[in-house]
């Protein structure tokens, strides 16, 4: 992941006084200045930029943190704060009221060329302007983007208060949000931003501060996640129940029609547990709860009665098998009700898991799990009004980032289970990318992988004279089914030593989705899997862009093979 500098250079610029600058005079340390609250909010911020040499004062006894900043000292700020090298700009005059030996002009010329900082119109960049809180929103806006800064929502959606001219102008609206969301640029006591309202040299610091920490947030290094979704109808003898995090436990079909929740497959729990527990004593487990169609269970999510009803049901399974958690699967929303009554739900739920823990004594550091596994690609983005406020409700999302191109609305013949897509946005890596984009929190993307087969028919093939191998090509043929719950090397479909076809099958591995394929061009049969390839890939992925972890679908199809280990050694 591209790191940035988060110790930044930062210069606050004092006054402008007859329209010049007044250079600020050091000081050895904030107790210096005598006009600072120690009590003040802003005495925090305000310390960590003069203990940096990032500000200091109008002299050595005087801060002036009630002095307002013009835009020509906040193009300044940000050039500083980016460590800009603004020998390119030198001699530059994009401005008519800019001359090229003002002492912003470098930094006015830099703001606007990388896209942060536009003029006021009729080619004026209006120096001497004092800034607003909604013009800083969007500025910082700007700069996040020009950085290719993936920043984290970790303020939930509030009812903005702002009335009147203290609303936000219709261009800062949407920075408005992301600065609040980001929480770099805080609301009042009111829930108000004060779009309006002219910034000070205090506040420049806490903005700053708050914009630091927040860059800090998306480095901090955590834990991998490493998810395993045990079936049922499989065997689980072979479970390597050391190398996992948490254990899903499926299937626990939840029916909204009959409001009622199969445990089946959890009643098991009881005799696997003493195994597992004993290769790993602190293995979760957690109630997944899997829905046939999206149209049934929101049966059960509208009105907010029967979501208190819904959530009093799974923890009462949660309590029955001493279980740590729930797993909602939503895979297939149709959109009939809102988002809101999902954040209801999953809010009740977190409030009677929390109950539960006072009830059954839980040491004080033991937290339930709520989560939530939604569809990967595109398809997922569609179904949910933002994700970024989604994720407030959840400990994590699990991607399903497998089964991706199947489906009649869909292309067929593809690998199910694609790590780079070619332009149509179903793969692990879009996955990621969409997520960073929209604000969800790094350790709340769990990426997920399908460790079955997935098998199509009547898919036309290619002879490759240079590979000496057949390959199928995509976007032909109909898809068939998930052909077997073991994996493709446990299969024998892969053959590492040379190009011979195995049962049939030519192994094909494509660069460009980096997966692997299988296709027999006498059945003109096309299979396609996760396997070592691909999950290492994955794994990359996670430790590159600092994601949570991995989730795999299912456990049992990899008994007998070293993956869950690699993978715990891949993710880091």
């Amino acid at each position: 992941m591209k790191k940035f500098r988060t110790l930044v250079s930062l210069v606050l610029v004092c006054a402008t006084v007859l329209g010049c600058m007044i250079f600020s005079t050091s000081a050895a340390s904030v107790t210096d200045f005598k006009d600072l609250n120690k009590n003040a909010d802003y005495y925090e911020a305000v310390k960590w930029a003069i203990d940096k040499g990032y500000m200091s004062g109008m002299s050595a006894t005087v801060f002036s943190p009630n002095t307002t900043l013009t835009r020509a000292q906040f193009a300044t700020l940000m050039a500083s704060f980016d460590s800009a090298d603004l020998n390119a700009y030198k001699g530059k005059q994009v401005f008519d009221d800019v001359k090229t030996n003002a002492w912003f002009a470098t930094t006015a010329a830099w703001a606007y060329e990388n896209g942060i900082m536009s003029g006021t119109g009729n080619n004026k960049f209006s120096p001497n302007t004092v800034i607003t809180r909604e013009q800083i929103a969007l500025l910082i806006k700007n700069y996040v983007g020009f950085k290719g800064i993936y920043l984290e929502k970790v303020t939930p959606e509030v009812r903005l208060l702002d009335r009147g001219t203290k609303r936000a102008s219709s261009w800062a609206k949407e920075a408005v949000e992301y600065a609040y969301k980001n929480d770099y640029m805080q609301l009042d006591e009111g829930n108000r931003f004060n779009p309006k309202n002219k910034v000070t040299r205090a506040e420049a610091a806490v903005i700053l501060y708050s914009l630091n920490r927040a860059i800090e947030r998306t480095e901090i290094e955590h834990e991998r996640m490493f998810v395993g979704y045990l079936d049922g109808s499989s065997s689980y003898s072979n479970v390597d129940f050391a190398s996992y995090d948490v254990i899903n436990l499926l299937p626990a079909k939840a029916s909204g029609t009959s409001k009622t929740i199969n445990d089946g497959f959890v009643k098991r729990v009881e005799r696997i547990r003493p195994e597992a527990l004993m290769q790993n004593p602190d293995l979760k487990f957690v109630l997944t709860l899997t829905v046939d169609s999206g149209a049934d269970i929101e049966k059960w999510l509208y009105p907010y009665s029967n979501c208190e009803d819904f959530a009093e049901k799974a923890v009462e399974i949660v309590k029955k098998y001493d279980l740590d958690g729930v797993d909602f699967d939503y895979e297939f929303p149709t959109g009939a009700i809102s988002q809101k009554n999902l954040e209801y739900f999953l809010t009740v739920l977190r409030e009677k898991l929390d109950a539960l823990k006072v009830e059954l004594n839980k040491p004080e550091d033991y937290e339930y799990l709520v989560t939530m596994a939604i569809p990967g690609g595109l398809y997922a983005f569609s179904l949910y009004d933002d994700l970024s406020e989604l994720q407030h409700y959840v400990d994590y999302f699990n991607f399903m980032d497998y089964d991706l191109m199947i489906g009649d609305n869909r292309p067929v013949a593809y690998s199910h289970s694609a790590v780079y897509s070619q332009g149509h946005g179903f793969a692990t890596y879009d996955d990621i990318i969409r997520s960073l984009e929209m604000g969800v929190q790094r350790q709340k993307i769990v990426i997920g992988s399908g460790t079955y087969v997935q098998a199509w028919r009547g898919v036309e093939g290619r002879y490759d004279e240079e590979l000496g191998i057949w390959i199928g090509l995509y976007g032909t043929g109909r898809w068939a089914e998930d052909v077997s719950t073991a994996i493709a090397a446990d299969l024998g479909l892969i053959n590492y030593e040379d190009n011979k076809p195995i049962s049939g099958y030519y192994t094909y591995f494509d660069e460009g989705t980096h997966s692997v394929s299988w296709y027999n061009p006498d059945s003109k049969e096309f299979r396609s899997c996760d396997e070592y390839w691909s999950l290492e890939e994955k794994c990359r992925l996670i430790k590159e862009y600092n994601i949570g972890g991995l989730m795999l679908f299912h456990c049992t199809t990899v008994g007998g093979t070293d993956i869950p280990a690699k993978i715990n050694e891949w993710m880091g």
